[in-house]
């Protein structure tokens, strides 16, 4: 049973999470590919490994530390998860390697201030003693969205070619960015439970 102080927004944000790395998996795995049939060298394919990641390991914290000073961190992950749904299109138009490069680099900007605010988030609602176990239901659900995406891509991409697959995972950022805002409507569920009202005592002692 889940022990949270707003289980409704810890489940959206698990399914931003399995939506996230759903994505991840299949931009990781397929993108290569598309930049090799685009007739990019080795060296551009790996440059677009390098430079999401060197850029990933500069924006995760300065996202962090910007959410945890402004303590906005819903707002985080919804501007993340949307702001990755316009560059996805973009690289659905693309035919020369490099503005590739360029637009997977831009994606850390926004990957990196989804990541931190979500494990910041389940971190805040979570009880001090259930802490460890919803980060790790967090992580089975980032692991499971990495594990699915390379083959639901490729299934895509046999059948309807790249372009339509980023388009694909554009939707599906799009997607994980409603989960939060949907979660709003719902409201929040209080783990204690409510005290029956007890008669004051000097009328008890009539």
């Amino acid at each position: 049973m889940l022990r949270t102080e707003n289980n409704g927004v810890f489940c959206a944000a698990c399914a931003m999470s399995f939506l996230l790395n759903l994505q991840w998996g299949m931009v990781t795995t397929h993108l290569p590919i598309y930049v090799h049939e685009l007739g990019g060298s080795p060296l551009e394919v790996a440059l677009i490994f390098t430079v999401f990641a060197g850029l990933i390991s500069f924006t995760q914290p300065v996202w962090g530390f910007i959410s945890d000073h402004l303590g906005k961190r819903k707002v985080f992950m919804v501007l993340g998860m949307f702001g990755l749904t316009p560059i996805l299109l973009l690289i659905s138009t693309q035919t020369n390697t490099m503005p590739l490069i360029v637009l997977r680099g831009s994606t850390a900007i926004f990957v990196g201030a989804t990541v931190p605010a979500t494990l910041a988030l389940i971190s805040d609602i979570s009880p001090g003693k259930m802490m460890g176990k919803n980060l790790g239901i967090n992580s089975l659900f980032d692991t499971a969205g990495f594990a699915v995406g390379p083959i639901i891509g490729g299934v895509i991409a046999d059948l309807y070619g790249f372009a339509r697959l980023w388009i694909f995972v554009a939707g599906i950022c799009f997607a994980g960015g409603s989960t939060i805002p949907i979660s709003w409507f719902r409201p929040a569920q209080s783990e204690e439970k409510p005290r029956r009202a007890t008669r004051p005592r000097i009328l008890q002692s009539r």
